[in-house]
C-alpha cells in the first residue's frame, strides 16, 4: 500500500536521486531497527525527511512586502535523538534536515547543525527542555526560506535571528 507519506518523501527522494553525485540510498537503522523518514545517501550522509501539507499561517516580514507561508515542523525527543544519531554515525558528520512544505512544491534544506541551534535557541529562551520543539519554515516565492523558532506562547516573534536558506539549497 502507498501511503500518503510515500508521496511526499519520495518528491525529495527523486531529487536526490537526479543530482550528478548520488550513487545510493539506503534506510538507516538505529538498534537494528529502521528509522522511519531517515535514509543514508551515499552511504555517508544523513537525511531526515518531514513534510507539512498545508502551512498553518500566514505572517508579513518587515523586510518583505509579499505574504509569507509559514510551515510548522514539530520534533519530538524521538525525532531529536534520531536526528543526532545520524549525524553522529555518519562518517563525514553530515546529516541534513529535508522538510518538504507540500502546498509551496518546495523542501527546505536545513543542516543538523542550523537545526540544533534552533532547537538550542527555543531551549534557552524557554529555560526548560521542552517534549517536543517546533521550527517555523516560511516561505515566499521566489526568495529565501526563513528558519525559526518562537518563543513560548507566541507565534508573531521570533528568537534571535532566523537563518535564510535558498530555495536551490535541497
Amino acid at each position: 500500500k502507498i501511503d500518503q507519506d510515500h508521496f511526499n518523501y519520495g518528491a525529495a527522494l527523486i531529487q536526490v536521486a537526479e543530482h550528478p553525485s548520488f550513487t545510493a540510498i539506503n534506510d538507516f537503522k538505529v538498534k537494528r531497527k529502521v528509522v522511519r523518514c531517515s535514509y543514508w545517501v551515499n552511504n555517508d550522509i544523513g537525511l531526515y525527511l518531514k513534510y507539512r501539507t498545508v502551512p498553518d499561517h500566514k505572517s508579513k516580514w518587515v523586510s518583505n512586502t509579499k505574504m509569507t507561508h509559514d510551515y510548522g515542523f514539530t520534533f519530538n525527543q524521538e525525532s531529536l535523538y534520531n536526528i543526532k544519531k545520524l549525524k553522529q554515525q555518519s562518517s563525514s558528520h553530515k546529516a541534513y534536515l529535508g522538510l518538504v512544505c507540500v502546498k509551496a512544491r518546495q523542501i527546505c534544506c536545513l543542516s543538523a547543525d542550523e537545526f540544533q541551534h534552533l532547537i538550542d535557541l527555543r531551549a534557552q529562551q524557554a529555560k526548560i527542555n521542552e517534549s517536543q520543539y517546533t521550527i517555523w519554515i516560511a516561505y515566499t516565492e521566489g526568495a529565501k526560506f526563513r528558519a525559526y523558532v518562537t518563543p513560548r506562547g507566541t507565534r508573531n516573534q521570533i528568537i534571535d535571528k532566523e537563518i535564510l536558506v535558498a530555495q536551490k539549497a535541497f
